[in-house]
């Protein structure tokens, strides 16, 4: 059965779309009507109130018949209905309207972030360490602020999508931290700090997990060590934060343990490790 409010094409028929105006301005006087009966009519004229009321009615008619779709429009006389009542119960219909437009913009735009993101990982899959730390960067912020924003979602399919995306980050933080390993170890630590934050205690696992590989690497470096033992630092304050003490001594014991293979493997590098370190204070003092 075609659908009576629009043309096989998709377009608007201009006399059922009038009808649906007409009857949600009958909506709108209608409620006038009411406001005036139990005395709570619009702070107006007569004249004011009723072409305000009728110009609403007609506002929310369309809202309600077109766009939140309440009842099926396959049935003229059910969207008129639909349009009176729309009319009549003006106020939260526009309300709703305008929660609809709010909850559609939000939504396009962290599917844009989680093209911008994916594209992301795919470039750092073939990235070099010239390109890798801005690539890196980029797919923290991007991935961060889609983790933060997750709770703000009521579309359980993009929220799934957002959950797979931060893991998928992670995993690609992770690999490219191998050729920019500062960076990597600095964007992870950001990340899971943000996972913590949000109540996400697997990701925050993962993100050490990915961060501990970091500073075991052969060709030391003083700047990765201490780079990893400041995220895994960081982590632990955010741990302690959300009162998981548990998960904070870990992360803590973690970085000093990375400050004290660092010292063991390069005793000359002790003193610029523990001024770098936010966890020198945790440290035996240097032999």
């Amino acid at each position: 059965m075609s659908d009576p409010l629009s043309d096989p094409e998709g377009g608007t028929v201009w006399l059922p779309a009038a009808l649906v105006a007409l009857f949600g301005g009958l909506g709108g006087l209608t409620a006038w009507v009411w406001s005036v009966t139990v005395g709570t009519p619009l702070p107006l004229e007569h004249t004011g109130a009723i072409a305000a009321n009728v110009f609403l009615g007609m506002v929310a008619g369309f809202v309600g018949t077109y766009a939140i779709k309440l009842s099926s429009s396959r049935v003229l006389m059910h969207s008129l209905a639909l349009a009176l009542l729309c009319g009549f119960a003006w106020k939260p219909m526009l309300e709703a309207g305008k929660e609809l437009v709010t909850t559609r913009l939000q939504e396009s735009g962290v599917s844009q972030r989680l093209d911008e993101a994916r594209k992301r990982i795919e470039d750092l899959k073939s990235a070099t360490p010239e390109t890798a730390p801005s690539l890196i960067e980029e797919l923290q912020s991007t991935s961060q602020e889609l983790l933060e924003s997750k709770e703000a979602l009521r579309n359980p399919r993009l929220e799934a999508q957002v959950d797979e995306l931060v893991r998928d980050s992670v995993l690609a933080l992770g690999d490219a931290a191998q050729i920019a390993p500062e960076a990597g170890a600095k964007a992870l630590g950001s990340l899971g700090s943000a996972a913590l934050r949000e109540d996400s205690e697997a990701l925050s696992t993962l993100v050490a997990d990915k961060l501990l590989p970091l500073a075991k690497r052969k060709d030391f470096d003083v700047d990765t060590s201490s780079e990893v033992s400041n995220a895994l630092a960081r982590l632990s304050a955010a741990a302690r934060a959300e009162q998981r003490e548990d998960k904070a001594e870990a992360f803590q014991m973690h970085g000093r343990e990375i400050l004290e293979q660092a010292e063991r493997r390069n005793p000359q590098a002790s003193r610029e490790l523990r001024s770098r370190s936010l966890l020198a204070d945790e440290l035996p003092p240097p032999p």
